[in-house]
């Protein structure tokens, strides 16, 4: 009697989550335990009900789910006894409402760990997703969009309207996060973070999973605990890509008036995350000899390398990563990265990919923020995507003219537009542009190429002494003929054959390019190289 008299309002949150149980196992907590709330609710005195529910109350699959749907379609189309229960309860609040109790509605997406301090729930499949790749020191191959939000912004914004029942009462919220993050992501930041972790075909991660649950290996109890929750939803992939979205007008215009912004899924938050995991031991710590391994003479330096998938640029990053440098690989060709990235993992050395397409403006702006969210801000930018047809200007290869133009002048502007910014307000930084010797000289056959490298070079040292103040370097690596991919692309034979020389003597390796690159950034702050020309022995300029 005297709860029934004191009590002002209620926040129900009580329930049974479990996604495997059927729905008699859960209705008397879920269904019944609802019930006597709001029979609790309206004994002596009115106390508004706001009722945390969930958004698996809507059907898989969905795109923009209302907070005001009307939900009496969708109860035969929920498989899991959570979702039916909750789905039930739900309605039983709605009716209340509609015969006159204030009541507020919380749909909730999935509830992370808190932002604050080291706590999660040990039983939520994201953490046990987490726990079984970092204990298998593998991460399945899926599509998966990791939402959840953390307990705390949850905790802050329901006590919040429960504390000013006007904007709240007869409304519908959805707090599920809108920003999501894609896994491949998180595989990649936990890679540079210093853990093991090979990306593997779903069946063969969770053969991993099961194998390991069934030893008597450390953890083997958390991953039975997954391995109990894969076999229950996620038979195959599909599981991962499923999920509904869902419209917040509700939620963002309560947000707004009381000053709150929803928190992303990024790299920050999970960051966050594996400070808190680690240090009461939820998840283990990164490996630490792969962290030594990768101290060199450019230890704690990020660089990004475009045209990182062949040649140069590949053996550019490989050299880079040798020094200790953390390297963004970046191209169009995600495959041949990805070999890249585990050549130099397996080195002892920090890669992420990137895919990026130099002459594509919002790809290089989207791929240096995902560089400096994994890695922190570039400090060593090199230009290394280029191409290079052998054209004779009387035959017209227009096409070509332009390819060369769009990626070796076009490219190279719009790479240095999107790392030059950060560079000077840091006050450091260095951007080394791969030319050609056709930047000094030109060559019959390669007039266009020759025009575009002419370009770098005369951009490239007006750019040196605007930005020398600021602690930028800028350097302009020159190679003659260099054996690569590049010269397989012209489509022009007479200019080829008339003047192509890499099958006529011994060329220059990638290796010998790279090698001038790991020269010109490793020098003294007060050291700047502004050129470096590399010729084949017999071909000097």
């Amino acid at each position: 009697m005297y709860l029934l008299c004191e009590i002002d309002s209620i926040i129900h949150a009580a329930a049974t989550v479990n996604l495997v149980h059927p729905y008699h196992a859960l209705y008397r907590a879920n269904v019944l335990g609802t019930q006597n709330i709001l029979t609790f609710a309206v004994e002596q005195k009115i106390k508004p009900v706001h009722y945390i529910s969930t958004n698996a109350v809507f059907p898989e699959g969905l795109k923009d789910c209302m907070e005001d749907a009307n939900m009496v379609t969708y109860p035969e189309k929920l498989h899991s006894g959570y979702a039916q229960t909750k789905w039930v309860a739900e309605q039983l609040v709605l009716r209340a409402q509609l015969k006159g109790l204030p009541a507020a509605v919380y749909r909730c997406g999935n509830i992370g760990g808190s932002q604050e301090e080291a706590s999660w729930n040990q039983s939520d499949f994201t953490l046990l997703m987490l726990q079984g790749c970092l204990y298998t020191h593998m991460a399945p191959d899926i599509d998966w969009q990791i939402e959840l939000t953390p307990v705390d912004f949850v905790s802050r914004v329901t006590v919040g309207l429960s504390q000013d029942i006007l904007p709240s009462v007869g409304k519908v919220f959805h707090i599920v996060n809108p920003r999501t993050m894609d896994c491949c992501d998180l595989w990649q930041m936990l890679r540079t973070q210093g853990y093991q972790l090979d990306l593997v075909p779903y069946s063969e991660w969770y053969q991993n999973v099961k194998e390991a649950a069934g030893s008597s290996m450390e953890h083997s109890d958390t991953l039975s605990s997954l391995l109990y929750l894969l076999d229950a939803l996620a038979v195959d992939p599909s599981f991962f890509s499923k999920h509904s979205t869902f419209n917040q007008t509700n939620l963002q215009a309560a947000l707004q008036m009381r000053g709150l912004v929803y928190p992303p899924v990024d790299l920050e938050l999970m960051q966050t995350y594996l400070s808190h995991l680690t240090s009461v031991n939820l998840i283990p710590h990164p490996n630490k000899l792969q962290q030594q391994n990768s101290v060199g003479i450019l230890d704690g330096k990020v660089a990004l390398v475009t045209g990182a998938s062949s040649g140069i640029g590949a053996a550019i990053a490989e050299h880079l990563a040798g020094a200790g440098a953390k390297v963004a690989l970046a191209a169009r060709r995600m495959d041949r990265l990805k070999e890249l990235q585990t050549k130099i993992e397996c080195q002892g050395g920090i890669a992420i990919t990137v895919m990026m397409d130099v002459c594509d403006e919002q790809q290089v702006r989207d791929g240096v923020q995902h560089t400096e969210s994994l890695l922190g801000p570039v400090d060593i930018l090199v230009n290394s995507a280029g191409i290079l047809y052998y054209t004779l200007m009387k035959n017209l290869h227009i096409k070509e003219w332009q390819q060369m133009v769009d990626v070796n002048v076009k490219g190279v502007l719009t790479c240095v537009g999107a790392v030059l910014g950060r560079m000077v307000e840091r006050r450091q930084g260095h951007i080394v542009n791969i030319s050609s010797d056709g930047g000094r000289k030109g060559f019959p056959g390669l007039s266009v190429y020759c025009g575009t490298k002419f370009f770098i070079e005369g951009m490239s040292q007006a750019m040196r002494q605007e930005v020398a103040e600021f602690g930028v370097k800028v350097t302009c690596i020159q190679p003659g003929d260099v054996k690569t991919e590049l010269f397989d692309k012209t489509t022009d034979q007479e200019a080829q054959e008339k003047y192509e020389m890499v099958n006529k003597m011994k060329v220059l390796e990638p290796g010998d390019v790279a090698r001038a690159v790991v020269y010109a950034v490793t020098q003294p702050e007060h050291c700047a190289v502004n050129e470096i020309l590399v010729e084949p022995q017999e071909a000097p300029l």
